[in-house]
This record gives structure tokens, C-alpha cells and sequence, in this order.
């Protein structure tokens, strides 16, 4: 073989490579290289990957059951050769078969095996040239494919400021460059000096959170140091009293690096293998790298997750402070209209039962029951002199007294949280006929919550003591109810009342009457008393996935 052919050879496959980036197809070539320029009469192109050596081309007759128990000495090999510079050198066996070891110092890619009639050693030097190019498309090709996981990864954090939402599929996209076992971030706990926040410690499970002592333990040290650590294996040669990893994972590789933002280290980014020493330094620069490029993000979705914790719990003291002014409200205006104390309550219970009776559900029912809560909140702007009055109204008076639903509005209206109780407040004076009051709507011009709530609070009245009049019986109010039905009442809404068997009728006005302290007052009796436990289990355990952010001095 001449000199001019060697080189037209190797020009030629190099060529070859900067079209392709595909491994399998490049190791394809080069087997028919060494088929048509070299007569071998068998040959087989590995990659080792995670842990094992996979078959990924062959020519001819190779057998991969034929040397499998060779394979398992190869990395022993290859180590060797490090301190002999026979990477990519052909080595003669039994038989006449060769292996080229497809590597470097830093890392076996693969190894080629392949047999010959021929003694090929006057072609040696060629084969070793197309090796150590294969070599360097296959570290190209792993430095690509590195490249854009990171970027994918960096993107899968971007993505959402949600860990429930991007940590799995950082899990899955890392697991593409790098391969673990387990893998966790940790930050110093900003609420317990002496604990660390470990995050993800199951991979089965990447949204669990546990707690860790700072203590004895490996991202401690790199967190406070901004090094990385590799400790190789932690039956043998233990570093840390602490695991960052349960001993029941079987993890005995452990590399953790420091995740930095803006200068600072945050917490850090480890994984285990049970393979012990398995993580090199190549593993150590590509972790530091992955954790680099995603330090800021973490940064932001911490503090996203402290700030989403804190949010939760300011817009639930909120909503007990917003309902307990409501029910305090509500509690003053029975106390003022003491004739018709616990009327709020019973009318909140009627109203809603019927609505669920007519499939209402969600926000609609939830401006029911803020409507029917509010809905004399007007009588505030009444006079005492005729709220309080014995005897028959004057004309006059009545006048006023019926201004109340527009007074209650308009004061609504002008808070935005309570404006969707408008409508049940300004019309449940209206009747079905028209002939009701502040503006005489009719049908079902007049909104479907104030038609319910009408019937609500005619039968709350029906069946209370007020000074003009006494208690009337369950089946007289029914009665009087039906009596109106198409003149006061909307039928449909009339229909759903009615659907609503007497023993109920009787079990709502009994839960009206526990006592209820200033909480939700849409709760009513049992309701209420086991919302007071949840309550008490809320206010007393924060939420169990949330990461708190690193507070840094």
C-alpha cells in the first residue's frame, strides 16, 4: 500500500466526518474501510455506554458472543494503555484478531475488533491515524450532544418558575449526558441554621423534600467552600459523617458540585451511581458546567417557590380576615336589627341549597352566598327611627326603607371584591310580575341569584317572630310560597325550593342556630367545625414542597 493511497485514505475519510455527525454511521465507515482497503474477513465497531459495551456496526461474520468475555477486560486495558500512549493502536490477539481502544486520557468512547487472513502491522500506522480521527468525531459528537442538553436543560428551568413542572423533566434531559442513580439539590435551610433543604432525593419521587443536618455532610462542605467533591466510594472511603443520599438508595459514588448565581453559592447540584468510582474528572467539569448555566434559574425558581409559599399564606390570612370582617359585619347588623337576628345565616343556607338543587356551582354559587350575606347591608343608611319601628310605616317612611337595596349597591359597587354581590343586594325586592321594587324588573330581566335569594328570604320570614307578626308553620309557609308562585316567585326557582323535603327544611334551621365565632360564615354548623380543624392544620404546618429561597447576608 503507497503512500499516495494512505493519504487519499485518510483525506477521504476525513472528509467523511465533517459531512456526518451521526456515531453510528461513522464507525459504519470506518469497518468498510477496513473491509475494502484492509481484507478483514469479520469486524465489530462498540460504544461504551453506561456501564457496558453495546454493539453498534458490524461486517461480515463478527460474532459479538464470541468475545463478550474479552470486552470485560477492555477498560483494564485501557487504563494501561494510558501510561503507554497505545490509544488507538491496533493490538494483535489470537487468532489474528486485532482491537483498537477508541480513546483517550480522558475517557474510553468504544473499541474495534476485527479479524484478518493477512498480518496487517505494515498498515498499522494508517488504521492508528483512522482511529484517533474517529476518536475526535466521537468526542465532537459527545461535546455537541452535551452542548445542547445543557441548553435544554438551562431551557427546562427557563421554561417555568414551577418545580413541579420542570424538575422531573431536568431529571430526564441530564440523565441523556450524564449517568446516576440519584440526584438532589440542597440549600441551606434560611429558617434553621444547622439543617440543610434537600430537594428531588428520590429520582422515583422528584418532587419529595426532606430536611438534613448541615453538619458532616458533603454539599455543607461545598456550599461553604465553592468547590466540588467527589467522594468515591462511600463504603470504603467515607469522607462525611451525613449521606446526602438514604443508604438504602445503594448509591456508593457521590459527586456534588456548588450551584452559583451572581456571584454567590446558593446551595449545590449532586448525583450518586452505585457504581463506585464511577464519576471521573470529565464528570466533575461537565456537572460543574450543567450547574453553572442553571444556578441563576434555580436562583429565581426558589425564590418564585418562597415567595408563591408566602403568597399562599398571606392571601389565606387574608380570606379568614376578609370573611371575618363580613361576619362581623353581618354579626353588627343583627345585633342592631335584633328582631332579626341569625337571619343572615339561615338565608345563606336556604339560598344555597336551592341553587345546588338548580346545578349552580362554582363562582355563581359563590356570588349567591356573597350576595345573600350582604344583601341588607344598605339598612345601614336607614334611619333608626323607621329601622327600628314598631308600628306601620308611613308612606313616606316606606319610601325610604325601600331605598336600602340601592344604598347597599351603590356602597358595593365601589369595593371591587364585593361588587359581584350587586346583583342579589339591588333586586331581591324585585317580583317575577314587575310590580316589586327599585325598578320593577320582570321574568327573568331580574337576575337568577336575586330570584333565588327572594324565596330564601321570604320563607326565613314566613317562619320568624318579627313584632308585626307571629311564627307561621312550616306548611303555611309552603303554602303561602306556592300561593305566590308566577306573581312574587320564579316558578323554576319555586319548583327547586320546593324539591327540598321538610325534614331538610327543619335540619337547616337547627345548624343555624350553633354559634359561630368571626370565621368563614358560609360555614355553617358541622361545616364549620371541621373547616376549624383543617384551619388549625393549615396556619400550624407550611406547605411540605416548597423551597424556601437562600437568604444571603
Amino acid at each position: 500500500m503507497g503512500d499516495n493511497l494512505d493519504f487519499e485514505v485518510l483525506r477521504d475519510f476525513i472528509k467523511f466526518l465533517y459531512r456526518n455527525q451521526d456515531r453510528e454511521i461513522i464507525l459504519l465507515e470506518l469497518l468498510n474501510i477496513f473491509d475494502k482497503k484492509f481484507g478483514c474477513s469479520a469486524a465489530g465497531a462498540y460504544l461504551y455506554e453506561n456501564g457496558s459495551f453495546l454493539l453498534k456496526a458490524k461486517i461480515r461474520g463478527h460474532n459479538p458472543s464470541d468475545i463478550k468475555i474479552f470486552l470485560n477486560d477492555v477498560l483494564d486495558s485501557h487504563i494501561a494503555m494510558k501510561y503507554k500512549d497505545e490509544y488507538c493502536r491496533p493490538i494483535l490477539m489470537e487468532n489474528n484478531s486485532y482491537f483498537i481502544s477508541l480513546g483517550c486520557s480522558e475517557k474510553v468512547y468504544g473499541v474495534i475488533i476485527y479479524n484478518s487472513v493477512d498480518n496487517l502491522s505494515h498498515t498499522a500506522d494508517l488504521i492508528s491515524l483512522l482511529a484517533i480521527q474517529t476518536v475526535i468525531a466521537l468526542k465532537e459528537n459527545e461535546h455537541y450532544k452535551q452542548t445542547k442538553v445543557i441548553e435544554q436543560l438551562v431551557e427546562d428551568f427557563a421554561s417555568s418558575l414551577d418545580v413541579i413542572i420542570y424538575f422531573p423533566r431536568f431529571i430526564q434531559h441530564l440523565k441523556q449526558i450524564i449517568n446516576f442513580e440519584g440526584l438532589n439539590i440542597t440549600i441551606p435551610d434560611p429558617l434553621c441554621r444547622d439543617k440543610l433543604l434537600v430537594y428531588g432525593n428520590n429520582v422515583n419521587d422528584p418532587l419529595e423534600t426532606t430536611s438534613s443536618s448541615y453538619q458532616g455532610n458533603a454539599p455543607a462542605w461545598v456550599i461553604s467552600t465553592g468547590k466540588p467533591m467527589l467522594e468515591e466510594d462511600v463504603k470504603t472511603t467515607k469522607m462525611f459523617l451525613g449521606n446526602v443520599f438514604s443508604p438504602e438508595s445503594g448509591i456508593r459514588c457521590i459527586l456534588c458540585v456548588p450551584l452559583i448565581s451572581k456571584g454567590k453559592v446558593i446551595g449545590s447540584l449532586n448525583i450518586g451511581s452505585r457504581i463506585p468510582d464511577y464519576y471521573k474528572e470529565r464528570h466533575i467539569n461537565l456537572l460543574t458546567e450543567v450547574a453553572a448555566k442553571i444556578g441563576p434559574n434555580v436562583e429565581n425558581a426558589l425564590i418564585y417557590q418562597s415567595m408563591n409559599n408566602n403568597l399562599e399564606q398571606a392571601l389565606y390570612q387574608l380570606d379568614q380576615n376578609f370573611y371575618a370582617t363580613l361576619n362581623a359585619f353581618t354579626y353588627l347588623l343583627d345585633r342592631r336589627d335584633n328582631v332579626t337576628k341569625g337571619h343572615s345565616l339561615r338565608v345563606i343556607k336556604y339560598s344555597v341549597t336551592i341553587a345546588e338543587r338548580m346545578g349552580i356551582e362554582g363562582a355563581e354559587l359563590e356570588q349567591l352566598r356573597l350576595g345573600a350575606l350582604l344583601h341588607d347591608i344598605g339598612k345601614i343608611g336607614i334611619p333608626d327611627s323607621i329601622l327600628f319601628k314598631t308600628n306601620k310605616l308611613t308612606d313616606e317612611e316606606w319610601k325610604v326603607m325601600k331605598t336600602h337595596p340601592a344604598l347597599g349597591a351603590e356602597m358595593l359597587s365601589k369595593i371591587k371584591f364585593l361588587s359581584s354581590a350587586v346583583p342579589v343586594v339591588l333586586h331581591h325586592h324585585e317580583r317575577f310580575d314587575g310590580t316589586g321594587y327599585p325598578h320593577q324588573l320582570t321574568g327573568e330581566e331580574i337576575p337568577l341569584a336575586a330570584r333565588i335569594f327572594s324565596i330564601a328570604d321570604a320563607f326565613d320570614a314566613i317562619t320568624s317572630k318579627r313584632p308585626y307578626k307571629d311564627i307561621q308553620s312550616l306548611d303555611n309557609a309552603l303554602s303561602e310560597l306556592k300561593k305566590c308562585t308566577g306573581t312574587q316567585f320564579c316558578p323554576t326557582c319555586i319548583d327547586a325550593f320546593l324539591s327540598i323535603t321538610k325534614s331538610d327544611l327543619v335540619k337547616l334551621y337547627k345548624e343555624c342556630k350553633n354559634k359561630l365565632t368571626f370565621k368563614n360564615p358560609f360555614l355553617i354548623g358541622q361545616e364549620f367545625e371541621k373547616q376549624k380543624n383543617l384551619d388549625t392544620k393549615l396556619l400550624g404546618v407550611p406547605t411540605a414542597n416548597s423551597l424556601p429561597v437562600l437568604l444571603s447576608s
